[in-house]
């Protein structure tokens, strides 16, 4: 087998053609969800399913309330990380939050989860229920989190809806 050398004259002429693209990643991946109940609970099971793949054994065939928790976690860091992504980072690095959130007194929690702090620091209240968490308004979580709120309290009002939401979040404008 032989390679036969070409002239360079005989070459065939290529011009340079380059396209730039830009790829606008889905807000949140979760997005798809109708339901907040079904969507933390899925969660909750990929993340058994990625922890059985690790070795680590369940006791149960049901979800925990551990479980369901961390997954809510989960998806609570992903909604900050598309909204609140320079928040977080300023808080990370040190920076005061910016004036707008501010008066909130944000901070990251032990699970790198921004809270809200307040006057309940302190109180005899768990921390959870002392610093509820930040979302932002424009996130699904925030728009499933307010749906669920409202069906299980049979289609009540904005303030008890708002009373029950603000008991573990902080929705902002």
């Amino acid at each position: 087998m032989s390679i036969a050398v070409v002239p360079i004259e005989q070459l065939p002429e290529t011009k340079v053609l380059s396209v730039s693209v830009q790829v606008e990643p889905e807000a949140e991946w979760f997005s798809r969800f109708s339901s907040y109940h079904n969507m933390v609970r899925v969660v909750a099971w990929m993340r058994r399913f990625a922890g059985r793949a690790r070795q680590q054994t369940h006791t149960t065939d049901y979800l925990t309330r551990e479980e369901l928790g961390e997954s809510l976690i989960v998806l609570v860091k992903q909604s900050q990380t598309c909204w609140l992504s320079k928040l977080h980072t300023d808080l990370g690095s040190g920076r005061p939050a910016q004036r707008s959130l501010a008066g909130l007194r944000p901070f990251l929690d032990a699970r790198c989860v921004v809270c809200v702090g307040g006057r309940l620091t302190r109180s005899n209240l768990t921390s959870d229920d002392k610093q509820p968490i930040l979302l932002a308004k424009e996130s699904h979580l925030s728009v499933l989190i307010a749906r669920h709120w409202h069906l299980v309290t049979c289609h009540s009002g904005p303030r008890v809806i708002t009373s029950l939401i603000t008991r573990q979040f902080w929705i902002v404008v």
